[in-house]
């Protein structure tokens, strides 16, 4: 026993014991000596390891195999590791890894992190799970040429990692990028100390461990207290802040799901702490953006539901607005809107019996990666990730539409981006002002539908113009045009930005100068054709069905004429999708090569699809 486990912890680079002798004398040149040594020490190694395995199964044999050491690191070594990366005390990000996935951070766009830094190198260093699968902590390895600092937590010391090396990551370490630097030509040291190092912390989602915030300062509902056992919710940071909410990652010390995303609502603070019934439009609006989710989308019992398609939405765990938190068919939950979504209701004279809570909120599943509006789409993004993410926009409204809704707020700062390359994946977080098609909602001068798009001090250029013009109509017709327009707005963002995507605006679909502008970002062929349609009169943007269609159709083009990626890129959080699966969803046959304008839609761009699928 004693033997094994120091086979277990012996590392290449030292000496045999004594015992050993007679293997040293046999290698008479250093040479073979050191070969010979450290082949000997990784075959020993092994044994170790495997007689070790050995006698932990016996044990378990016993009525204990679900706690043997083995079974464990199999279990461990299967499961995905969940890990929240912050940048400079920013809001965390969150990332899955699965056996043999990797994190990249560094300048270079391509990076999962990017830190612009010119300080730090295009890629910088790496998270990995651990190989051996015995720990649910990450590994950071350098890969940079001045270094990285690490260390335990915020009172620890920095220490040096040098380029190749690994070290183990425990919850709350810290990462120090670069720790070394060079001063720049002509410049002195001394001016080389007032670089701005990036420095990271990692925590892991499953350990309540850490800073958290005090509930008497934030006003936080249900928080839990250490002391007293009261509560359930340790608030451990803040996500981020809408017109109507504030959302906090937070941990569930009493049930069962763990870290998740809690948002709180603003009315207390709109109606300046009287929570009075005149704004409580804004917690019924809450509620219906967690019904949506509850009885919708994410309700596998519809049989318009579409686990795909659902999982391009956040989904929503529980509801505690005060409102009734589940409804036992969806026509109890179109009743009550029907209630408090009338044009001639007077949210000022009802009585809520029991009272609303003081601080009404809704729990959220903790969604992976960034806000689109914080990535920098067009400097960071390839064109096959913005092929991508409007294929899956679409695919989003597509999913709406199937539940007679329309979003009317569909853009890059409510959508969620993660992963790179083609297996980057998009998630809509906010559905606020998501209302059902219905003829009455047209006019609504209901708060809890209204929408104040025609105010002078903001720009709304998602929005289709019409609507922000007399008499201000809640959605065009058809019905389908306002979220099409908006996702003809969201492509340009992904190519050029807000600003630029504004600019773009100012001109007509129809002019010259409109054309040269997208054409200077890429934008041609059936792209160009397709924004015309989008960005044009409501009776021509075709509908996001029609639109998913297509992109899924050309996708399965690329897909089948280029073939699979190489090895070494099929690495990513994201499960791949296959190619079978995208021919599948595009139409099932392989017919695509010779398809006509009639197979791939009648959105006018057909041919020019078609014709570059026979090229390919």
């Amino acid at each position: 026993g004693s033997r094994v486990s120091a086979w277990l912890n012996w590392p290449v680079g030292w000496h045999l014991p004594a015992a050993w002798t007679p293997i040293r004398r046999r290698g008479a040149r250093a040479g073979k000596h050191v070969a010979l040594e450290t082949l000997c020490v990784k075959v020993l190694g092994l044994l170790g390891k495997h007689l070790m395995y050995l006698l932990a199964d016996d044990g378990a044999a016993e009525g204990h195999r679900g706690t043997s050491p083995r079974h464990r690191a199999v279990q461990r070594a299967g499961a995905p590791r969940a890990v929240l990366v912050s940048v400079n005390g920013g809001p965390p990000i969150l990332f899955e890894l699965h056996a043999g996935q990797v994190l990249h951070v560094g300048r270079a766009s391509t990076s999962d992190i990017v830190l612009p830094s010119q300080k730090v190198s295009a890629h910088h260093l790496e998270l990995l799970p651990d190989a051996s699968g015995l720990t649910r902590e990450l590994c950071v390895r350098d890969t940079s040429t001045n270094s990285t600092g690490v260390r335990h937590g915020p009172q620890a010391e920095w220490e040096e990692l040098g380029n190749g090396r690994l070290r183990t990551l425990p919850h709350g370490a810290e990462l120090l990028v670069p720790f070394r630097t060079a001063p720049a030509r002509g410049k002195s040291k001394k001016s080389s100390e007032k670089v701005e190092h990036q420095r990271l912390t990692v925590q892991y989602p499953d350990v309540p461990l850490g800073p958290c915030l005090d509930p008497a300062v934030h006003s936080l509902p249900d928080a839990y207290d250490p002391q007293t056992g009261a509560g359930r919710w340790r608030y451990c940071e803040l996500l981020g802040e809408g017109g109507l909410g504030i959302v906090y990652r937070a941990f569930d010390m009493v049930g069962g799901l763990g870290t998740v995303a809690v948002k709180v609502s603003k009315w207390s603070a709109k109606s300046h702490g009287s929570r009075t019934a005149h704004e409580a439009w804004q917690v019924f609006i809450m509620h219906r953006e967690a019904q949506w989710s509850l009885q919708c989308l994410h309700r596998r019992a519809d049989h318009r539901y579409n686990a795909q398609q659902a999982s391009l939405f956040v989904q929503h765990l529980e509801d505690h607005t005060g409102f009734p938190a589940t409804y036992g068919t969806a026509e109890e939950f179109d009743a009550v809107r029907a209630l408090y979504e009338a044009p001639d209701l007077s949210w000022g004279s009802l009585t809520f019996n029991p009272p609303l809570p003081a601080a009404p909120y809704v729990v959220m599943e903790l969604v992976f990666g960034q806000p689109l509006s914080k990535v920098k789409c067009e400097e960071t993004l390839r064109p096959s990730e913005r092929c991508s993410i409007i294929r899956q926009a679409a695919q989003a409204l597509e999913y709406l539409g199937n539940f007679g809704l329309i979003h009317r707020d569909f853009r890059t700062s409510n959508i969620n981006m993660a992963g790179r390359s083609e297996w980057c994946r998009i998630k809509v977080l906010d559905l606020g002002l998501v209302i059902a098609i219905e003829k009455r909602h047209v006019m609504n001068p209901n708060l809890a539908v209204k929408a104040c798009w025609h105010r002078q001090q903001r720009q709304y250029d998602w929005v289709p113009p019409r609507v922000k013009e007399r008499p201000y109509p809640n959605f065009e017709v058809p019905l389908h045009s306002f979220d099409a327009y908006s996702l003809g707005v969201f492509v340009l963002r992904l190519y050029g930005g807000k600003q630029w995507a504004r600019d773009v605006l100012k001109y007509g679909t129809r002019s010259s100068r409109w054309r040269a502008l997208l054409r200077e970002r890429g934008l041609e062929g059936h792209q160009l054709l397709l924004l015309q349609q989008l960005l044009g009169p409501p009776d021509q943007r075709p509908p996001p069905r029609e639109v998913a269609g297509v992109l899924v159709a050309a996708n399965a083009v690329e897909l089948v004429a280029s073939g699979p990626p190489p090895t070494s890129e099929r690495r990513s959080r994201s499960p791949r999708r296959s190619i079978d699966g995208a021919v599948a969803r595009a139409g099932a046959e392989p017919k695509w090569r010779g398809a006509s304008p009639s197979t791939l839609g009648g959105l006018g761009v057909g041919s020019v699809l078609a014709g570059e699928g026979e090229k390919k």
